[in-house]
């Protein structure tokens, strides 16, 4: 009870998605600092199930279906993965006006939105796209950095590509198509007194992540 009345301190510990991506998170760790000084951050990058209580962990942001628990999660937004691609690609590029034409181009595949085809949603239908398989990487990071040099097309969530669409360096290809929508949600284990440097996170964490996963 005492600790759950005082000022935010002590050790942190958050597990995330290295999808959810090196901004946002450097984001929410300054904006806690900022606010919480006592408060240290230990912060764990992973793509497998944490179970919190077994590990230590007090919080995770977490991406996808949310699997049955006795855990608290705060939804926080839908990342939408589109099509994006560079001007310099496009320049050379045979025409993209419609999903079937990705056939003609270099689809560069984050292999866990499907290493066989695409899935794309339209207003009114839905098709599937086959794949090459001619890149196919497990790192969104690396698919990013490709796509920015101009190596060919990919799927990339929207906050990801937002500011490099701002400045011109990236361009989202077919708009009135996406792929796949994650929800995304911070899960933390259910406790009668909540820790004040848990609930400053909480709350920041998901106004930064709101902001960041609005739809431009």
């Amino acid at each position: 009870m005492t600790e759950s009345a005082g000022e935010p301190k002590g050790l942190l510990r958050v597990t995330a998605p290295a999808d959810v991506g090196d901004r946002i998170l450097a984001d929410i760790i300054n904006q806690l600092r900022r606010y919480c000084p006592k408060v240290s951050v230990d912060m764990v990058l992973m793509d497998r199930y944490v179970d919190l209580v077994a590990e230590g962990i007090d919080v995770a942001i977490r991406t996808g279906k949310l699997k049955d628990s006795t855990l608290i999660a705060k939804n926080v937004g839908i990342a939408r993965w589109v099509p994006f691609a560079s001007p310099d690609y496009l320049k050379s590029a045979p025409p993209l006006d419609s999903p079937q034409a990705l056939r003609h181009h270099c689809c560069l595949q984050f292999t866990p939105l499907g290493r066989e085809t695409w899935a794309l949603n339209g207003k009114i239908s839905a098709v599937i796209i086959p794949m090459s398989g001619q890149v196919m990487v497990n790192d969104v990071r690396v698919i990013h950095s490709m796509v920015l040099a101009g190596e060919g097309v990919a799927l990339l969530p929207v906050y990801l590509c937002r500011s490099e669409c701002v400045d011109g360096r990236l361009v989202r290809i077919l708009p009135e198509w996406h792929a796949h929508a994650d929800q995304i949600h911070i899960v933390y284990p259910r406790q009668r007194f909540m820790p004040p440097k848990l609930r400053v996170f909480v709350d920041l964490a998901s106004q930064e992540l709101r902001k960041w996963l609005e739809e431009s």
